[in-house]
C-alpha cells in the first residue's frame, strides 16, 4: 500500500465525492478525504480506510495547509478531484447579490483555490500528477434557473492548463 498512489478528494462529504473516494479506495489508492461535514468525513473515514481532514475549501491558507500535511504524511501527491460546490436554482433575476457571492466562493473559488494548491505540490515532484475538478452541464448548455451556478462553474472550466502545465507533468480534466 505504500506504493500506491495518493489521491486527495476535495469536497468528500458530498454524494460525488464520497463515491469517488469509494472508487479509488476499492481499486487499492490511498485516499484523503476533505470537507465540512465532519460526522460524513468521519463514515467515510471509517468505510473506506480514507484519512479525513476537516476542510472549508473556500480558505486558501486551509487548503496550502491541508496539501502540505498531505504531501508530507505521504512523501507525494499524484491526484486531486474538486467535488467542493454548490447548487443555486433560481432565476437570475431573483437572485441577490450575496446568493451570487456564495455561489462563486463555494464553486469558483474553491476550484481555484485546489487548482493552484496542487499545481504548487506536482510541478515539484516527479511525475507531476492529476487534477479533475468537477463542472456542471450548465456551464456548457443554457438551462432555466441555473445562471449563477452556469458562471462559476463555467469559470472554472477555463482553467485546463494542460500545454504549459503538461510541460511539468500535470494533467487536469
Amino acid at each position: 500500500m505504500e506504493d500506491s498512489p495518493v489521491f486527495l478528494v476535495v469536497g468528500g462529504s458530498g454524494g460525488i465525492g464520497a463515491a469517488t473516494a469509494r472508487q479509488l479506495s476499492s481499486q487499492g489508492h490511498r485516499v484523503v478525504v476533505t470537507g465540512r461535514e465532519t460526522g460524513r468525513l468521519a463514515a467515510l473515514a471509517a468505510d473506506t480506510g480514507a484519512s479525513a481532514y476537516e476542510l472549508e475549501a473556500r480558505d486558501s491558507s486551509a487548503v496550502d495547509k491541508v496539501f502540505h500535511e498531505v504531501h508530507s504524511s505521504h512523501g507525494r501527491l499524484d491526484g486531486v478531484v474538486n467535488c467542493a460546490g454548490s447548487i443555486l436554482l433560481k432565476p437570475a433575476h431573483l437572485v441577490t447579490d450575496k446568493e451570487f457571492d456564495d455561489t462563486i466562493a463555494a464553486n469558483l473559488t474553491t476550484a481555484f483555490n485546489v487548482l493552484r494548491a496542487a499545481a504548487r505540490l506536482m510541478m515539484r515532484q516527479p511525475g507531476g500528477g492529476s487534477i479533475v475538478l468537477c463542472s456542471s452541464v450548465a456551464a456548457r448548455r443554457g438551462l432555466i434557473n441555473h445562471e449563477a451556478i452556469a458562471a462559476a462553474k463555467a469559470g472554472s472550466k477555463v482553467w485546463r492548463f494542460r500545454r504549459r502545465q503538461a510541460t511539468r507533468g500535470i494533467k487536469s480534466a
